[in-house]
């Protein structure tokens, strides 16, 4: 698909939208007409070059799906996230959680306030992130893909984000690539 944002331009309009799917398309920047759908519960964004989502998304109140996979994001607004309440899956695969990102520090956080939150799926780059990802053990990780890892002296799967039983039940893939460890 070759879509971009200025195709998007009057999506507002459909106002008891639901379901949106726009994975692998031409969309760099999120448009804003997308966010005014109240409505909306699914959103896929997947593979549509994606760096920065807006800080509107937060008024997807509704959204209980959000599929981010493979997009090169490296800003989310501090406060968008946590304002999604509804929000059950969450998938950032490939859209590498690293220290380089402007969200790291805020994002799991963010997701540890989600109540309704039974799924996260995100690739976790460098030692900093994952230590920051170990101080969230409540988070429902379903896949997870570690790289990078190189700091850690002895990498222990009762350690860090994976000392957390609901982590142990949640957890379905794991990838662990580029690292140095013992």
């Amino acid at each position: 698909n070759k879509l971009n944002e200025k195709a998007l331009g009057n999506i507002y309009l459909f106002t008891s939208l639901t379901y949106l799917d726009l994975s692998q398309n031409h969309i760099r920047v999120l448009p804003l007409a997308v966010c005014a759908l109240g409505d909306l519960e699914y959103l896929n964004l997947s593979y549509s070059y994606i760096t920065e989502l807006p800080k509107d998304l937060r008024h997807l109140t509704k959204l209980k799906f959000l599929y981010l996979r493979g997009n090169p994001i490296h800003t989310v607004p501090k406060g968008t996230i946590s304002r999604l309440q509804e929000l059950q899956v969450l998938d950032l695969l490939s859209s590498q959680v690293s220290t380089h990102a402007n969200y790291t520090l805020s994002l799991f956080p963010e997701l540890d306030l989600l109540d309704n939150l039974k799924a996260v799926e995100v690739g976790v780059k460098g030692d900093a992130a994952y230590e920051l990802l170990g101080k969230f053990p409540g988070l429902p990780v379903r896949s997870i893909h570690l790289s990078r890892l190189t700091g850690t002296p002895t990498f222990c799967f009762l350690d860090g984000c994976f000392s957390s039983s609901s982590v142990q039940a949640s957890l379905y893939d794991l990838t662990i690539y580029k690292c140095c460890m013992q």
